[in-house]
């Protein structure tokens, strides 16, 4: 019964294994195909032939080396693969285990562990898809907010430059009507004006040559008559004269008439030039015209264009974003089935991998009071250099004293000698040779003061030295700083020993943390 019993045990253990490791792998390729089908537009594809059968049974996965897989994916396939090779390690220890009819627990202590690690690994890869989900969307709508964004930029430049091209064009059209009124008004009115002056030229010619003819006929009668009297009297002087002042007058008056129209013929000469330039202007501003119609005219091709290319690839990008919501609609039903049987299986061997935990929480209690005996070294340590430091302030609080003690000594010391010397001035020099004795006592007196006070004097100034070569602030500082990591310590001491005893009520382990001074 007990050889049956473990056969029956290594069996199932081996089966267990090799399904979760083929559930795992089944798992992983709809996940990495869900993501090709994700990435497909943006070069950064997976391969989709990954999975190749060895010759003993098991599932190699291989991929390309241009797979971009972000670091919480590589190390759940470091896992995977792990979890795959200690699955056959496994399964071989319970083959050559079977014919001796002596079972070993490890083996099934070890397939717990692998089920409880193949657990964490497909909760690891869900979070990854989460994640990678989540990525696709942001990509998504980033690229929807950078086309919409282009879309306008390119129709506000389109619409600026069909105004600028109307505008011109309105301008250049204004501009040629001027031109061609402002011409049509100076060629009328020098046509006008040269017709009179020709018209008034005609007249005074006419009127010249008549009164030339009538100054002939009377010359010619005159002469007639002279000839046939010798009497001319005073009257017919008289009208020959005023009839050469009046030939005069009409020669004279022709004559400005002729410079009149000689002026008039130059002014119309710089008019006509005038006219030939605003022609040459106008034909210049048709030409601009011209041009401006035909950008117009490309401008609006070519912005038809760019709206039709735009539109088609609108309508390729919708096609993408339906394509990938459908691949992954697809890709998450396959890969949210496979995770419910797997945790349906997982669920059914909840009962062996309790052994485990308790082991993984004895295990985590051990690490976890070296840590807090570790802290409690460091947290004695501490407390050693805190009080060296206290002491180091103390001796110099006691420094200070004695300094201000021996200051007011040697004050004192100082001002008995200035009273004596000024004593001794003021003594006569018959006083002076009366007490010398005394004078030698107290000059004796005198020079052991002065040596004593020289004594307070070094002692002084050394102490002084090093009170100066202690920094206070520094001191202070490092106290300071001692302090906050006794206090940091202490709370991290606090919670590891609540975590210890949480974990140890739970186990049923007793556990009382030691009371800290």
């Amino acid at each position: 019964m007990d050889d049956d019993g473990a056969e029956r045990a290594m069996t199932h253990a081996r089966s267990s294994t090799r399904e979760a490791s083929v559930g795992l792998e089944r798992a992983r390729e709809a996940i990495w195909k869900m993501l090709n089908d994700g990435d497909s537009d943006s070069g950064s594809a997976f391969d989709d032939s990954f999975l190749d059968d060895d010759d003993d049974g098991s599932v190699a996965v291989t991929a390309r080396a241009s797979v971009p897989l972000t670091p919480v994916g590589a190390s759940i396939d470091a896992r995977a693969k792990e979890l795959e090779a200690r699955g056959l390690a496994l399964a071989r220890r319970l083959e050559l285990t079977s014919p001796s009819g002596t079972p070993d627990r490890a083996p099934t202590r070890e397939g717990g562990l692998g089920t409880e690690a193949l657990e964490r690994a497909i909760a690891e890869r869900d979070l990854e898809i989460y994640r990678r989900d989540e990525e696709l969307r942001a990509l998504r709508e980033s690229v929807g907010a950078l086309r919409s964004a282009d879309e306008e930029r390119e129709a506000d430049a389109s619409r600026a430059q069909m105004e600028d091209a109307e505008r011109r064009a309105r301008e250049a059209q204004a501009g040629a009507r001027a031109m061609r009124e402002a011409l049509r008004d100076v060629e009328t009115k020098h046509a006008r004006e040269r017709a009179r002056l020709l018209d008034e030229l005609r007249d005074v010619r006419a009127a010249a040559s008549a009164y030339a003819m009538e100054l002939k006929s009377l010359t010619s009668e005159r002469a007639r008559t002279n000839a046939n009297s010798s009497f001319v009297d005073a009257s017919t002087q008289r009208e020959l004269e005023a009839t050469r002042k009046r030939a005069d007058v009409a020669e004279a008056f022709a004559t400005n008439l002729e410079r009149m129209l000689q002026e008039k013929s130059e002014e119309l000469f710089e008019t006509t030039q005038e006219r030939d330039d605003l022609r040459r202007r106008l034909k210049a501003t048709s030409d601009t015209i011209d041009s401006l119609e035909r950008e117009w005219l490309e401008v609006s091709r070519q912005n038809a264009s760019a709206q039709s290319a735009l539109k088609e690839e609108n309508e390729e990008l919708h096609r993408v974003i339906d394509d990938l919501k459908s691949a992954e609609k697809r890709g998450f039903a396959e890969a949210e089935a496979e995770n419910e049987a797997l945790r349906a299986r997982l669920h059914a061997q909840n009962s062996g991998s309790r052994s485990i935990d308790r082991n993984l929480a004895r295990e985590s209690i051990a690490s976890l009071r070296s840590n807090v005996r570790e802290l409690k070294e460091d947290i004695d340590r501490k407390d050693a250099e805190l009080g060296e430091l206290r002491g180091v302030i103390e001796r110099k609080s006691i420094v200070e004293a004695i300094n201000a003690e021996k200051d007011a000594v040697i004050t004192a010391l100082q001002a008995q000698i200035n009273a004596r010397a000024a004593t001794e001035n003021t003594q006569t020099v018959g006083k002076r040779i009366i007490s010398d004795a005394s004078s030698d006592a107290e000059l004796d007196a005198f020079k052991e003061l002065q040596t004593v006070a020289e004594a307070l004097r070094r002692e002084n100034d050394a102490l002084r030295t090093e009170i100066e070569d202690i920094d206070a602030d520094g001191v202070f500082a490092e106290c300071l700083t001692l302090s906050r990591r006794v206090r940091a310590q202490d709370s991290l001491l606090t919670s590891y020993e609540e975590r210890l005893i949480r974990y140890t009520e739970q186990l049923g382990i007793p556990f009382s943390p030691e009371r800290r001074p």
